[in-house]
């Protein structure tokens, strides 16, 4: 595993292609996480290499490690089940984003009257860690929403079952 990134500061591409790697792909439609990075060296099955580069900000980093590199150990052992099943969470406040990229954002769930509602843990950059050590949950947001209102059932992974 290694940093990627993309453009210009991208080290970690042209290193492992000079070292014989394939490059499977280098970005997702992703936030946070869109330069992650997955390729192998040799054969795909068994006797080949896996490589998997996180990107290089704290909170895409161990987003992309949950929801793709975890899972890519888990299955490399055996594993059917690789991610936890998503949880239906009420969302607490609006949301609104940009179309185009699926959103994880990170949310603190409380119960409220009974209900499990989520609200953001605060700033959601990439390179914010408070409110990733704040949250205890992802929700999943669709690349084609662009707006939740508050109330919305929304999917979500809580850390926890994630592995982190």
């Amino acid at each position: 595993m290694g940093g990627a990134s993309v453009g210009d500061h991208d080290l970690v591409k042209p290193c492992l292609e000079a070292a014989g790697c394939t490059v499977d792909f280098h970005t997702i439609a992703m936030k946070p996480g869109k330069p992650l990075l997955l390729g192998h060296r040799g054969e795909r099955g068994a006797g080949g290499v896996r490589v998997l580069g996180l990107p290089g900000n704290p909170v895409s980093a161990l987003v992309t490690l949950a929801l793709f590199g975890l899972p890519l150990l888990r299955a490399l052992q055996g594993a059917t089940e690789v991610l936890p099943p998503l949880r239906q969470v009420v969302l607490g406040e609006p949301l609104q984003k940009a179309a185009g990229r699926a959103e994880f954002p990170r949310v603190r769930v409380t119960d409220e009257g009974g209900v499990r509602t989520a609200r953001r843990s605060g700033l959601q950059a990439s390179n914010s860690v408070g409110p990733l050590a704040a949250a205890d949950a992802l929700l999943y947001v669709p690349a084609e929403a662009t707006r939740l209102e508050a109330g919305a059932l929304v999917p979500a992974y809580f850390l926890r079952e994630l592995g982190l």
